[in-house]
């Protein structure tokens, strides 16, 4: 296209024969680019809606612009969002609670410290969950209490630990599977 005119004008000929020349069409001469400049009008839908609901993110909006009766093209809606910074900003990563490690050491004697577990199972037929309570002495390795239910309530662990202090005696601690640890009154 800007080879053919200004050849025409140096040779003198017609510009269908200087295209025919060089392979060039003739439509070509004469395309005006067409792009509307709509990147503006875009930019202003996504920032106003952007605004309204912030944590919609680029789907949500290219959708709502679709649902608008806009029929822009995916890519260039995006590009036109990520040129206005639209993009949803990271959520900032949360400091984790650090947990101090207590490993006391192991029970000296017996009946000084038990440990309490629960295990779960389920049953063949696959319908009901059991659920297990094991209480051992630390120190014996003694299994004081071996209780299994469907389910085990809080109040029906009270009474079973209240039952077990009352056969063998109050410990110094109680230890449970997720090593938080607390004294029996």
């Amino acid at each position: 296209m800007e080879i053919v005119k200004p050849l025409a004008l140096e040779k003198n000929t017609s510009l269908r024969r200087c295209s025919r020349v060089l392979g060039q069409r003739r439509t070509s001469l004469y395309y005006k680019h067409k792009r509307k400049n709509e990147d503006v009008e875009i930019g202003e839908m996504l920032k106003d809606k952007a605004s309204e609901k912030p944590n919609w993110g680029f789907r949500l909006l290219f959708y709502w612009c679709r649902n608008q009766g806009k029929k822009w093209n995916r890519k260039r809606v995006y590009r036109v969002y990520k040129i206005a910074k639209l993009n949803l900003r990271k959520a900032r990563v949360r400091k984790k609670i650090k947990r101090v490690a207590i490993n006391p050491l192991p029970a000296g004697q017996i009946n000084e410290g038990w440990s309490m577990d629960f295990l779960s199972d389920v049953l063949v037929s696959h319908e009901r969950r059991v659920r297990i309570l094991n209480i051992l002495d630390e120190c014996s390795r003694k299994v004081l209490l071996c209780f299994a239910a469907t389910s085990i309530s809080g109040r029906k662990l009270v009474k079973l630990l209240q039952n077990v202090i009352a056969q063998q005696g109050n410990p110094a601690y109680i230890r449970c599977d997720n090593g938080w640890s607390a004294t029996a009154a």
